[in-house]
């Protein structure tokens, strides 16, 4: 069951900020003037992909239209030939360009150092523990600054291996306002997976005192695989000129982060990202969910676009189950065959390529639509 509540919370407007600036900027021009620097091939291409970003610091710049766009990226990348520590440099001067990178005080998830970049973004590593790779978590303001557009720098971390534990989409709308969202949700005419939708305001600290920061809508766990949030954003970012701008963000994370990270790569539109997540449907027109006609406003603002696939479970007890019976009915049979021919596989992969064609269209599809990342995971079923 659904479970509401209102909360009245003084949070910060930037959920999820880790770590503290440290006091003290690591003086890097020797080490950057050696072989190290501008970073090896491996990385190079992190620093520049020709896509212009903005040049403000710090500074929120409004979505013109309803757009969507990457929010914030958080990833792990296995340590360089060269170690960890090179690896955290070669990322983090890659991602800041010319402008020099100050250590923190401390490190956070569990490394002991880190770095920040422009705009909030943070890189994490620790030099005893080669194991745990390097970290990089990226904001809003930090991916507005860093000289690679937010879809090059996925491409370019799965390319060297990482994993994402965070993808943030957000969608934004001048034209909807935010009370429309939340009357919504109250009459219950969202669709979500999520148990608990949570109604309250921000608030973000100015000068030192706490102010409002705008209403605010929490659909699911923070600590789910998939949390939504709608807000006002006009009336966090204070804007006095009775403007609309209601903002709509998703946070994927663990597997789904991975998950999305690479549906993305393969050019999935940002849409269906949040498509996926939720959507408007007027529940009073039928008892069955899937009958019921999209909210007008909703179906103008997401467009027409398909929900991504995060059918992990069910794919993977399919994909067992199918195997399971393989070995149980057909193992002494196959064994015979590979014998009889020789022990040369060829066989058995041209029985498959011939009867590709009498496998149901429904599982092609979701074989088809299975990101690389899941591939591998369900590769690991067989034992080898």
């Amino acid at each position: 069951m659904l479970q509401t509540k209102t909360t009245e919370a003084a949070t910060s407007s930037s959920e999820g900020t880790l770590g503290t600036a440290g006091a003290c900027a690591v003086d890097l021009h020797d080490w950057r003037e050696k072989s190290h620097w501008p970073g090896s091939e491996r990385l190079a291409s992190c620093a520049v992909d020709g896509d212009p970003r903005n040049s403000q610091t710090g500074a929120e710049i409004p979505n013109e239209g309803e757009g969507a766009k990457i929010d914030w990226l958080s990833f792990t990348l296995p340590p360089g030939p060269e170690g960890v520590e090179v690896t955290a440099f070669e990322l983090a001067y890659g991602l800041a360009g010319k402008t020099e990178v100050p250590a923190l005080e401390r490190g956070n998830y569990g490394y002991s150092q880190g770095l920040r970049l422009p705009g909030n973004g943070l890189v994490f590593y620790s030099p005893d523990r080669p194991d745990m790779g390097v970290h990089c978590s990226l904001s809003s303001g930090a991916l507005g600054l860093v000289g690679q557009s937010p879809r090059g720098l996925i491409g370019k971390v799965l390319e060297l291996g990482g994993r994402f534990t965070r993808v943030d989409v957000a969608l934004d709308s001048h034209t909807i306002e935010f009370s429309t969202v939340k009357e919504a949700c109250e009459r219950g005419d969202i669709v979500t997976r999520a148990e608990e939708i949570t109604y309250g305001n921000t608030q973000k600290r100015v000068d030192g005192k706490w102010v409002y920061g705008g209403a605010i809508v929490r659909i699911g766990s923070r600590s789910s695989r998939k949390y939504v949030r709608c807000y006002d954003k006009a009336a966090e970012q204070k804007l006095t000129d009775g403007s609309i701008w209601t903002r709509l963000e998703v946070e994927f994370k663990a597997e789904f982060a991975q998950m999305v990270a690479v549906h993305i790569h393969n050019g999935s539109e940002l849409r269906s990202a949040v498509c996926s997540a939720l959507d408007f449907r007027d529940r009073s027109a039928d008892s069955k969910v899937t009958r019921c006609p999209q909210l007008a406003w909703w179906a103008e603002w997401i467009g027409d676009v398909e929900r991504l696939s995060f059918a992990v479970e069910a794919v993977t007890k399919t994909i067992r189950r199918s195997y399971e019976w393989l070995v149980r009915q057909c193992a002494p049979t196959l064994a015979f065959l590979d014998e009889a021919f020789g022990k040369n596989p060829r066989w058995l992969f041209n029985i498959c390529d011939e009867n590709r064609d009498r496998v149901p269209v429904a599982r092609l599809k979701e074989i088809a639509a299975m990101p690389a990342a899941l591939r591998l995971q369900l590769a690991g079923l067989a034992p080898r």
